[in-house]
């Protein structure tokens, strides 16, 4: 399933795999700040509440041009509920700036970080 849904003007949100089996596959493009972080939030949840079982979420921040500390929290935030719910938590794509944000707050392991 894909959807594409603009969020707000700097920011989209796009489901690329939601299915009962437990896999979630979002694409957030634009800008993840503390202004855009809620609604995101709101919408992973509602995603995540249909799934039973365990959880396995991928995001791809390929075109992520901008990520403030709210962002890498929203991230860690959801890497551990995948992880509390029996899944895992990866980032399949990464855009360089969000790449950087993510290794200087040293938290790359944490969020399976793919390799350079």
């Amino acid at each position: 399933m894909t959807s594409s849904n603009p969020v707000q003007p700097d920011l989209q949100f796009d489901v690329l795999e939601h299915t009962a089996s437990g896999r979630l596959g979002v694409k957030i493009g634009g800008e993840l700040d503390l202004a855009s972080m809620g609604e995101i939030e709101e919408r992973l949840q509602k995603l995540a509440a249909e799934i039973d079982g365990a959880l396995h979420m991928s995001c791809d921040l390929a075109d992520l041009e901008f990520m403030d500390s709210s962002g890498l929290r929203l991230l860690l935030r959801w890497s551990v509920l995948a992880a509390e719910r029996g899944g895992d938590f990866t980032i399949s794509a990464c855009s360089r700036t969000v790449r950087r944000a993510i290794e200087v707050a040293g938290i790359g392991d944490a969020l399976a970080l793919p390799a350079a």
